[in-house]
């Protein structure tokens, strides 16, 4: 029971130190780029191809539009070009 007890002051002594810590407020700026207005309604990829350098072809002929407000999810199977297609 001693033992146990000298193991509970320890922990509250990390406890105190730690919810000090985490109870510190930032003084670093945090600057998020506005993106510029545009008169566009929607993003559009018309027969979009891409390949990596000596790499096959990920993307061939890709087309779609992308609607201003709308969620959407690229799915599909590793290495079917949907990172690729939201980096483009």
């Amino acid at each position: 029971m001693a033992a146990l007890w000298t193991n509970f002051q320890i922990a509250l002594a990390g406890w105190d130190r730690i919810s000090h810590i985490l109870s510190l407020e930032s003084n670093l700026k945090s600057t998020v780029p506005q993106p510029e207005p545009c008169d566009s309604a929607s993003v559009s990829l018309r027969n979009v191809s891409f390949s990596y350098p000596n790499g096959k072809e990920v993307l061939h002929r890709v087309s779609f539009e992308l609607e201003r407000g709308k969620t959407y999810a690229f799915v599909g199977p590793t290495g079917g070009g949907k990172t690729t297609t939201a980096s483009l």
